[in-house]
């Protein structure tokens, strides 16, 4: 186990065995876990593994699965399928389909950190149904950005699909019968201040458009290859920014 910041890390090691899933390699880590490759002991194919600690104060990985298993029921084709959740030492861990680069990642390999005005309304269609998916079960993102969204894996073919990843922020905006929630009158701040929508800088309720809203400030930096307060940290310089957009 090892630190970050504030955050304690379970850290797994190459060829580790965690349950029926032998670890390969580190993909990632942050602030609420780290992320690796697996592979199925049984069939020998590659799946992502996430991890969280148990003793984590926030957990994500709970909502997740959930909003992963809801998807998969609703046979979403932009939402990964989650193969196998459980528990390992004193971390909590989720398996998923192994997908390719993050579309951050991609963009900045592009000449100009930027998609070509055909690449970027094919991933804007892509992207937009995977928003919809979401939408389809009863859940916001709330945190949409292109490092969000992946492209397949190349050697299965995928290079042109595009997923829709990271549930750990997602509300759900519908009740058991699908009937719209009341909004509450003051939200916290929830997602990345690059991407966020307007109401999420005033503490509104978010709700659908606000997804849609994040969805264009990536469709701009996509194709421009910059949002014009990329250099910009502060809250209130974005948000008057960003309002003048709106």
């Amino acid at each position: 186990m090892r630190q970050i910041g504030k955050f304690l890390l379970c850290k797994l090691t190459v060829g580790e065995i965690v349950d029926t899933w032998k670890i390969r390699r580190l993909l990632g880590e942050g602030g609420f876990g780290a992320v690796y490759e697996v592979v199925n002991t049984k069939t020998e194919l590659s799946y992502a593994m996430k991890t969280e600690l148990m003793s984590e104060a926030l957990k994500v990985l709970k909502m997740e699965v959930y909003v992963m298993r809801q998807a998969n029921t609703n046979k979403a084709k932009h939402i990964v399928q989650c193969e196998d959740t459980g528990s390992y030492n004193d971390f909590l861990y989720v398996v998923m389909t192994m997908v390719g680069k993050s579309l951050q990642d991609v963009r900045k390999m592009c000449p100009g950190q930027k998609f070509s005005l055909g690449t970027a309304l094919s991933i804007g269609i892509q992207s937009l149904e995977a928003i919809e998916e979401l939408h389809q079960i009863g859940f916001l993102h709330r945190d949409i950005k292109p490092s969000n969204f992946a492209i397949g894996r190349p050697e299965i073919n995928e290079l042109r699909k595009v997923y829709l990843l990271d549930f750990g922020m997602c509300r759900r905006y519908t009740d058991d019968n699908k009937q719209i929630r009341r909004p509450r009158s003051v939200a916290g701040f929830r997602g990345t201040i690059r991407y966020a929508p307007l109401s999420c800088h005033i503490r509104r309720e978010t709700c659908r458009k606000d997804d849609i809203e994040s969805w264009l400030y990536q469709q701009i930096e996509i194709t421009r290859g910059a949002l014009p307060w990329r250099s910009l940290e502060e809250k209130n310089e974005v948000c008057f920014l960003s309002s003048d957009m709106t």
